[in-house]
């Protein structure tokens, strides 16, 4: 039976569903106001579909009469106003903001503010990752940054609310990053899949074991892609005895995913984002247990408040009771709908 010291926010990550649903509701109509009022892109789309934040009163309303939009929505509307935001930016330009960008993986990078208030809010997303997978106040931690992306700021902010000894590694020399692991004695280390791929095949080289080289190594979290079954058991099995799990997300809109068990699904928060999975074609909410776009309102969000954002990412979600007693979604990443290839069967 799992207890209260296994979450860092027992009474939200634990949350009955109906509860949660009830307060996403709540979040939802923030969200649609503030970006109604403050948005000039969220606005227009409201007008176009003819709805007024006051049509939306459930999540019903919400799924029925809001329409999903795509990140070409954005690029379009920054190539016709050459407003760097596309039209989204939810707060005064005067505002102090973080500005990131996404990664561009499906076309122009597009451009993520954030206010202090957001990075908070998104902080406690990663401190509630970081604790699910076993750190805790006063632990050493390393994290190689992604310097162009959203993601480090609030990230570290997370590893200091949580109340960590956080180092952040160098970007690209790799044999300095071992040997910063090596002498900082850290109890987990992050970083990108591409750049851990780096780290074991280096170790590899040298003949090290992974536990042997950095002794005090608990937890590796990875993440940023996808690792087919076959390299995540290559790699489980060269870091064994120390754990892998894969801690994800995005920028725009800002949400971070891991999962409680290597290898298991990863958990969303759903308190902070209102998670469906769309029919990349009809626009349709799947039925249970099928295959779907991942799209996204993040709830509370000022500079950057995107109504159903589709992610491009096709996942299967699971909405039962985690065994870790955590009760939000959980999901299997498949594929990215801008990377899948279709192929058609010859006739014979």
């Amino acid at each position: 039976m799992p207890t209260s010291h296994q979450y860092f926010n027992p009474k939200m990550e634990t949350i009955p569903r109906d509860e949660l649903r009830i307060l996403q509701e709540k979040r939802i109509q923030f969200q649609i106001m503030h970006a109604y009022a403050n948005s000039t892109l969220i606005r227009k789309r409201f007008e176009k579909a003819k709805i007024h934040p006051s049509d939306i009163k459930t999540i019903e309303d919400f799924q029925r009469k809001v329409p999903p939009m795509e990140k070409d929505t954005v690029r379009d509307e920054r190539e016709k106003t050459e407003d760097p935001y596309g039209g989204v930016l939810g707060v005064p330009p005067t505002t102090s903001l973080v500005v990131g960008r996404s990664t561009g993986t499906t076309g122009i990078p597009t451009f993520i503010p954030f206010t202090s208030e957001d990075i908070s809010r998104i902080a406690e997303q990663w401190a509630r990752a970081l604790y699910m997978v076993g750190l805790r106040r006063g632990d050493r931690y390393a994290l190689k940054a992604l310097f162009f992306h959203m993601w480090p700021k609030p990230h570290e902010k997370g590893a200091e609310l949580l109340g960590l000894q956080t180092l952040e590694l160098e970007i690209i020399d790799v044999e300095l990053n071992l040997n910063m692991l090596k002498y900082f004695k850290p109890k987990a280390f992050w970083t990108g899949t591409t750049p851990f791929i780096a780290i074991t095949n280096i170790l590899k080289s040298k003949g090290l074991k992974p536990k042997e080289f950095i002794p005090s190594l608990e937890v590796v979290l990875e993440g940023g892609d996808y690792l087919v079954s076959s390299a995540y058991k290559e790699l489980k099995d060269f870091w064994d005895p120390v754990p892998i799990h894969e801690m994800w997300g995005a920028g725009d809109p800002p949400y971070v995913a891991v999962n409680c068990k290597p290898g298991g699904l990863s958990h969303l928060w759903e308190d902070y984002n209102f998670i469906e999975f769309l029919d990349p074609d009809t626009k349709e909410v799947v039925g249970l247990g099928e295959v779907g776009e991942k799209t996204v309102t993040p709830l509370w969000v000022l500079a950057q408040p995107y109504i159903r954002w589709m992610t491009e990412d096709m996942e299967k979600p699971e909405w039962d009771k985690c065994e870790c007693g955590r009760t939000h979604v959980r999901v299997l990443y498949l594929s990215r709908r801008g990377h899948t290839l279709y192929v058609k069967k010859k006739k014979k």
